[in-house]
């Protein structure tokens, strides 16, 4: 049960912090997909940073990947992976 609910405060934490980045875009800003995956770069490194210090937790990679919904619209999704302290791998997944 202990191992759940530290799942739910990681995922409850990355949420609020994909929910700051959301916030702080331009409304209706057109961007190409390479300023779009920019504009998210610095708040991934802090939530990297935040998840490294909060579970020590040693970050290995991740990918960042734009996908298409219609015309005006492309969703995000982000997988970070990191290895605790046992070197037992965590994948973190976010959708935007």
């Amino acid at each position: 049960m202990k191992n759940i609910t530290e799942l739910f405060n990681i995922v409850d934490r990355g949420l609020e912090l994909f929910d700051e980045l959301i916030k702080s875009l331009p409304q209706n800003a057109k961007l190409s997909l390479e300023e779009l995956a920019d504009s998210y770069s610095k708040k991934l490194d802090t939530l990297i940073l935040k998840q490294e210090k909060e579970n020590n937790y040693q970050y290995i990679g991740g990918e960042l990947k734009i996908y298409y919904i219609d015309i005006k619209y492309f969703g995000i999704y982000v997988s970070l992976y990191f290895q605790d302290e046992n070197n037992q791998w965590k994948k973190n997944f976010y959708q935007i």
